[in-house]
C-alpha cells in the first residue's frame, strides 16, 4: 500500500508543478533565501565571496552544472530539439528510482536512487562529447582542406565553397550552407559573414582559419598561412585516434566494477541469506546499500568529467 501512496503523491507533487509553472529548485532557492539569513545571521563572508558577488560572477558546480553541461553538448552536437526526451527519460527514470526503493523499503536510498537514476540521461549526453567531438575535428579538417585548396586555387571563398558544398558533411554542411545564403542573398560584406559563421562552432582551430581568411581579404599574400591552420586538425586527430582506447578505459572499468558490486547483493541472498536479511531490511544495512549507491553515482560523475576529448589549444 505504502507504493502507491508515494507514487500517488509524487505524481500530485509533479502535476502541482508542472500547472503552476514552477520548478522544484526556484522553490528550493525561495526558501533557503528566506530562511538561511534567520540561521545564521552573524556569519562572515569570505572576500571572495564578496568579490565574485559583486562582479555578479559565481562558480556553479554539481547537479546543476551537469545539467549545464549537458545542455552545451546538446547545442554543440545540433541536437537540441531532443532536449524534452532527455527531460522526459529523466523525469521517469526518477520516478522509477523512487518506486524501486519503496518497493525495497529503503527510505535511506530513496533519495539517492532517484537522483542518480535522473542524472543518467545527462551523463550518457556528457559521454557522447567526445566521440562527436572527434567526428566533428575530422569533418572539419576534410572540409577546411577542400575549401583552402579551392581557396588558393581561385582567390574566391564564396566560389570555393560552393565548388565543395556537395562533399561537406554535417554538423559543418550547415554551417557553410548558411554562408553561402547569406553572402548570395543577404549581404555583401563577406568579412562581416565570416566574422558571424566563426561564432558558428566552438573550435580555436577554425577560428583562427575563419580569422586568418578574414586577414586575407585584405592581403592576399597571406593565403599560405592557411593550410598550416589546417593541419594543426591532423595533428588532434593523431592525438585522439591514440588516445581513444586510453580515455575510455577509466568508464569501461568503472562500469565492470560497479555491475560486480551490484550483482554482489542477489549473490550474498544466495550464500549467506541471513547476511543479506540483515543488509536488505535492517536499518544500518539499509544506510550502507544507500552509501554504497551514493558512492558509485559520485564516482560516476567524476570518471565521465575525467573524460573529455583531445582539442588544439593555444599554447598547449
Amino acid at each position: 500500500m505504502q507504493f502507491f501512496y508515494i507514487s500517488s503523491f509524487l505524481l500530485f507533487t509533479a502535476a502541482a508543478f508542472i500547472l503552476s509553472r514552477t520548478s522544484p529548485v526556484s522553490v528550493f532557492r525561495s526558501i533557503r533565501g528566506q530562511v538561511q539569513p534567520h540561521l545564521r545571521p552573524n556569519r562572515k563572508i569570505s572576500l571572495a565571496k564578496k568579490i565574485r558577488r559583486s562582479t555578479g560572477k559565481k562558480k556553479i558546480s554539481g547537479i546543476r552544472r551537469i545539467f549545464l553541461d549537458a545542455e552545451h553538448v546538446l547545442e554543440m552536437t545540433h541536437r537540441t530539439d531532443r532536449m524534452n526526451q532527455y527531460t522526459a527519460a529523466s523525469a521517469a527514470l526518477f520516478f522509477a528510482g523512487v518506486l524501486i526503493s519503496a518497493l525495497l523499503r529503503n527510505y535511506f536510498l530513496m533519495p539517492v536512487l532517484a537522483v542518480g537514476m535522473a542524472l543518467l540521461p545527462w551523463l550518457a549526453v556528457l559521454l557522447s562529447a567526445a566521440s562527436f567531438q572527434r567526428q566533428l575535428t575530422e569533418e572539419l579538417e576534410t572540409t577546411l582542406s577542400m575549401v583552402t585548396t579551392a581557396y588558393l586555387r581561385s582567390d574566391n571563398i564564396i566560389g570555393a565553397i560552393q565548388e565543395n558544398i556537395d562533399n561537406i558533411h554535417y554538423p559543418i554542411r550547415d554551417i557553410f550552407e548558411k554562408f553561402l545564403v547569406q553572402a548570395n542573398m543577404v549581404s555583401p560584406d563577406i568579412p562581416k559573414l565570416l566574422g558571424e559563421m566563426k561564432d558558428s562552432l566552438d573550435s580555436p582551430v577554425f577560428h583562427d582559419w575563419v580569422d586568418q581568411l578574414i586577414l586575407c581579404m585584405g592581403n592576399r599574400t597571406l593565403k599560405s598561412t592557411l593550410q598550416p591552420i589546417v593541419s594543426r586538425l591532423a595533428v588532434v586527430r593523431d592525438v585522439s585516434g591514440k588516445l581513444g582506447n586510453l580515455m575510455y578505459e577509466p568508464v569501461k572499468e568503472f562500469i565492470e566494477m560497479a555491475s560486480l558490486l551490484i550483482l554482489n547483493f542477489p549473490l550474498l541472498n544466495w550464500v549467506y541469506p541471513e547476511w543479506y536479511q540483515i543488509l536488505m531490511y535492517t536499518p544500518a544495512g539499509q544506510a550502507i546499500v544507500a552509501l554504497t549507491f551514493l558512492v558509485i553515482f559520485i564516482s560516476f560523475v567524476a570518471v565521465i568529467r575525467k573524460t573529455r576529448p583531445a582539442e588544439y589549444r593555444e599554447g598547449g
